[in-house]
């Protein structure tokens, strides 16, 4: 488990994904998971579920970090259901929802995230965007006006997907 650790460590700073993936790919297809559910108290099942989870989880960011969002989707999807509560799992599939447009979704993995991480002020962002991204995508209402009065300067407000009628109208 150590030597896996450092070998996946190395591959992380190298920011070589896709030998991150394999690694995690060989490590999770030698588990052989029992059919338990997440309430079983045996301390090898336990142990196991959580190096599990951990596994799909980091492979997740690693296949998000390549833009596969399905396979990323589907790791934290098997690692939520060995651990509905496991963080950074979580959090890795409110990322992944964010980038496929899922806001909503997204929003819901974030809030349950704080529930478990109430002063990480990381999940407050994400938690904030993803609820201003639903909101925008709903309504469509944008406000640009600080970005125009400041000539364009500093970078564009990130902006939701919004299918309907458009209405340009006069700051107040």
């Amino acid at each position: 488990m150590l030597k896996l650790r450092s070998t996946a460590t190395k591959l992380l700073l190298k920011g070589d994904w896709n030998e991150y993936i394999n690694l995690y790919s060989r490590f999770i297809s030698r588990c052989h998971f029992p059919q338990t559910s997440p309430n079983d108290d045996d301390e090898d099942s336990t142990n196991l579920r959580r190096t599990l989870c951990s596994a799909l989880s980091n492979r997740a960011e690693a296949y998000s970090k390549l833009r596969d969002l399905s396979a990323a989707l589907i790791d934290c999807d098997h690692a939520l259901k060995l651990n509905p509560f496991h963080l950074k799992s979580l959090v890795c599939k409110g990322k992944v929802l964010l980038d496929l447009h899922c806001y909503s979704q997204a929003f819901e993995c974030f809030h349950r995230a704080k529930a478990l991480a109430s002063t990480d002020s990381a999940i407050s962002q994400l938690l904030k965007r993803s609820q201003k991204l639903d909101s925008q995508s709903k309504t469509g209402f944008i406000d640009l006006s600080d970005w125009v009065l400041n000539e364009f300067n500093g970078t564009c407000p990130e902006l939701a997907e919004f299918i309907g009628n458009v209405e340009i109208r006069r700051s107040l």
